[in-house]
């Protein structure tokens, strides 16, 4: 799927901060609500000594995860390669995850086949764009239209955790194979 011009308008959210370094956010930290006014109770630790590390998946589990839980830690895409261990390992699990869809591919204007789910839209209309680990590149299994909901879904199906490079551009490290989205709770 192509998506270059997605990666260029994130382009500067994956740009390298002030200290050189990829979403350090503040002292590690990074904004649960994109807010940049967030308070400290709302920040998810990104910093690898403050980080929770995340539980090795168990057999027939489904796992319920934030988007900014799953990607909890800082990541360069023009470095690439620093994807924690306990993150990679969760290649092959069963995700739930809520969030904003973002059409890639829409056979008609209430289905969709690839999207993106990111936690908000607010931040990429009106701030910074989500970062590549905490946007997730979505497909539908087989590719078999499923609905679109233009406000929150949540989405399950099998998670891979990999550098997905396009023309020599890390483009997502994470990507759901769909096999459900129901409409999630209203904002």
């Amino acid at each position: 799927m192509a998506v270059f011009g997605l990666v260029a308008l994130m382009g500067a959210a994956w740009g390298a901060g002030p200290s050189g370094s990829m979403g350090a956010g503040l002292a590690g930290l990074s904004p649960l609500s994109g807010n940049a006014s967030a308070s400290a109770a709302s920040l998810i630790p990104t910093d690898p000594k403050l980080r929770k590390v995340h539980a090795a998946p168990k057999s027939g589990e489904v796992r319920d995860l934030e988007i900014k839980e799953l990607g909890n830690f800082n990541y360069d895409p023009k470095v690439g390669g620093n994807i924690p261990a306990d993150v990679l390992a969760l290649s092959g699990l069963k995700v739930r995850l809520r969030g904003i869809m973002a059409p890639l591919v829409q056979s008609d204007p209430k289905k969709v086949t690839d999207f993106l789910l990111v936690p908000s839209l607010m931040n990429c209309c009106f701030g910074q764009p989500p970062q590549i680990q905490h946007t997730i590149d979505c497909v539908t299994a087989d590719h078999q239209p499923m609905p679109y909901y233009a406000d929150q879904a949540v989405i399950e199906g099998t998670l891979q955790v990999r550098e997905k490079k396009e023309d020599g551009f890390v483009t997502s490290i994470f990507e759901v194979t769909v096999t459900d989205i129901k409409p999630g709770p209203k904002l």
